[in-house]
């Protein structure tokens, strides 16, 4: 290429600034993925805009390490999708550099979470994160999961309620609408403050396995658009109820309400605890150190 022009919109030389920031169609990747809005005219050098950015006071220290993740997957996924433009001319950059920015972030926390365990003391005894625990006397668990299947576009939500001492007091799946996995997990996470407040629990623990969501919840500026209009909703509801505490878990402790979210999906129908009980909701049960419900 021997102009210096950048060949999508051909406005400016293809220095860092423009190919990663300035270049128009980058803007949309950086609201969708991180939250952020880029204004060309304020913009000087890529470093100065990623420290202004990293060291702003609004960012909490947990929201500002997973602000700097997405940012660093965005400079990524812009720029591999610039290489594969010049090399194989492929179109629509941004809703595909979108949907890799994101699968790759979530398989990094899988993959983070995996490597990581986490081994904490209870009466005595070594348990494992990896497992469902039991929330502390006079406290209550609500576990949710949202379930999406791609080829079909079909979502479940799984919602399951324990007490102290592990037993079941609420448990069902329900098929929904969601275009896509994310929502589907919000729509759970909503679902379970609503049952929460329907229940009249007080000093709950609401756990949910998608650290995405959590994220996006716990912050006041970094919110996917995609899932805007529902992560206003879950914090209006959450100021709501003060004794309520939203915490993400790995997915191998939260496999009752992934159980009751895919096979929500899968009948395409409610799913109701206390009328289903096939051995694997029993083995559930089981491996979660909790009898099933009667």
């Amino acid at each position: 290429m021997n102009s210096a022009t950048c060949f999508l919109c051909g406005q400016e030389d293809e220095s860092v600034e423009h190919m990663l920031l300035g270049c128009d169609w980058t803007r949309g990747i950086w609201l969708s993925i991180c939250g952020l809005r880029i204004y060309h005219e304020s913009l000087s050098t890529f470093d100065q805009w990623l420290s202004q950015v990293i060291l702003n006071d609004d960012n909490l220290l947990g929201v500002k390490e997973d602000l700097v993740r997405k940012i660093a997957f965005t400079c990524w996924g812009i720029w591999k999708a610039r290489c594969e433009r010049v090399l194989t001319d492929s179109q629509d950059l941004g809703y595909r550099t979108v949907n890799r920015i994101q699968q790759a972030l979530e398989e990094w926390m899988r993959v983070k979470d995996r490597l990581e365990p986490k081994h904490d003391s209870v009466d005595g005894r070594t348990v494992s994160d990896d497992l469902w625990q039991k929330p502390d006397e006079g406290w209550f668990k609500v576990n949710c999961d949202g379930a999406f299947c791609n080829n079909s576009c079909v979502a479940g939500i799984g919602i399951v309620v324990r007490d102290s001492e592990g037993i079941v007091l609420e448990s069902y799946g329900k098929c929904i609408k969601a275009g896509n996995a994310l929502v589907a997990e919000a729509v759970a996470v909503k679902e379970a403050v609503q049952v929460t407040r329907h229940m009249g629990l007080e000093q709950v623990i609401i756990e949910t396995d998608c650290s995405n969501i959590h994220s996006n919840i716990k912050s006041n500026t970094v919110v996917d658009w995609r899932i805007k209009p529902l992560v206003l909703d879950i914090g209006h509801l959450l100021r709501e109820l003060p004794n309520v505490e939203l915490r993400v878990i790995k997915r191998s402790a939260n496999i009752a309400a992934d159980w009751f979210a895919k096979q929500a999906r899968k009948e395409m129908c409610f799913v109701d605890g206390r009328l289903h009980h096939p051995s694997s909701l029993v083995g559930i049960w089981s491996s979660d150190g909790v009898a099933a419900p009667p």
